[in-house]
């Protein structure tokens, strides 16, 4: 195995993107940038008269991929194959490069995963494999590093369950050359448009999918609703799902707030306040998700109050989009002030 491209993942609960951000290191200077820049609020509701339909998270995969290739000149695609000789094919192709390849496993069939009463999705990455050995480097968010059998990798990778669809399912990466991005204050602004995109989304009444300030908003209400009209237990499990749930999402945000704060010297302007406000924001999504799981424990009258935090909530992120509109039009006012000296 060659040393040099071993993979770092970081601890934590999101594993796809704390391992995405193990494999952006190789190729790019800057990829907490890359990943953390993103503001973005997802609310699907694919049942509307199940309780258990309401899935929040940041944002899908494939919607980040889009903005990444937009601003970073990296472009990923989550591909599929079913045949397991073409999916090792593929891993070779992007390894062979240089380039760490992110796939999905079941964890049911990784002997370094603690838990074995079922089958769970998971994502590691793969930095190199020595095909004569039949090893493969393996690294993963739990943490793991090592190397492990490569037949143990094939066989995770190719679980058809339907439950869990992964198979040798994996992400693509092409970048056209390394290093991609280079930091700046039109990088920054070029961020902040997309975030002010994303939380302005408007939404149809009919969708089952809804985006940004809106969504939450629906969220909101729809929460709302089955606080007041489900049963005991079943508030119970409900809650604890939203524990589950808004991990991604409290994780995402304190990613957020770290851009925020690191992209202040390279604006001309303070934008202090926001910095500020996405820290206060990144807060609130904590205790709002940890008030879920301890509100669950012993449900009581307490259930309006999680209403009214979540309000509270709406209300930060609407002066988070108010700030971001502002430092995008005092942006252009300075750069026409440039143009017109």
């Amino acid at each position: 195995m060659d040393q040099n491209r071993v993979v770092t993942v970081k601890n934590g609960l999101d594993c796809f993107i704390n391992g995405l951000e193990g494999a952006l290191t190789t190729l790019s200077d800057h990829s907490d940038f890359i990943l953390n820049r993103h503001l973005s609020f997802l609310y699907r509701k694919e049942l509307n008269d199940s309780v258990n339909s309401m899935v929040v998270s940041p944002f899908f995969p494939e919607e980040m991929f889009e903005s990444i290739h937009r601003l970073d000149g990296i472009k990923f695609t989550i591909e599929s194959v079913n045949s397991i000789e073409e999916a090792e094919k593929l891993l070779l192709s992007q390894v062979s490069k240089g380039i760490p390849t992110v796939v999905c496993v079941d964890t049911f069939f990784l002997e370094f995963f603690p838990k074995k009463n079922g089958h769970t999705i998971h994502t590691v990455v793969v930095s190199d494999v020595d095909l004569k050995q039949e090893m493969a480097y393996v690294s993963c968010s739990l943490p793991f590093q090592g190397t492990i059998s490569l037949n143990k990798l094939r066989i995770a990778r190719n679980v058809r369950s339907p439950s869990l669809n992964i198979q040798n399912k994996w992400v693509k990466c092409e970048i056209p050359f390394k290093k991609a991005i280079s930091l700046s204050k039109e990088y920054v602004i070029a961020a902040f448009n997309e975030n002010i995109v994303e939380m302005s989304k408007s939404n149809s009444p009919n969708s089952k999918v809804f985006y940004g300030i809106e969504g939450m908003v629906h969220f909101k209400d729809d929460f709302a609703y089955w606080l007041k009209n489900i049963q005991l237990q079943d508030t119970k499990t409900f809650l604890q799902n939203k524990y589950l749930e808004l991990g991604f999402l409290v994780e995402q945000r304190k990613r957020y707030a770290l851009f925020v704060n690191a992209a202040a010297e390279y604006l001309e302007f303070d934008i202090a306040e926001l910095v500020v406000l996405s820290q206060r924001m990144a807060h609130k999504w904590d205790v709002f998700r940890n008030l879920c799981y301890k509100i669950s424990l012993a449900v009581s009258n307490d259930l309006d109050k999680l209403v009214n935090y979540f309000h509270s909530i709406i209300q930060l992120e609407r002066e988070s989009l108010t700030l971001l509109t502002y430092y995008q039009k005092r942006f252009a006012e300075m750069n026409s002030g440039d143009k017109n000296a």
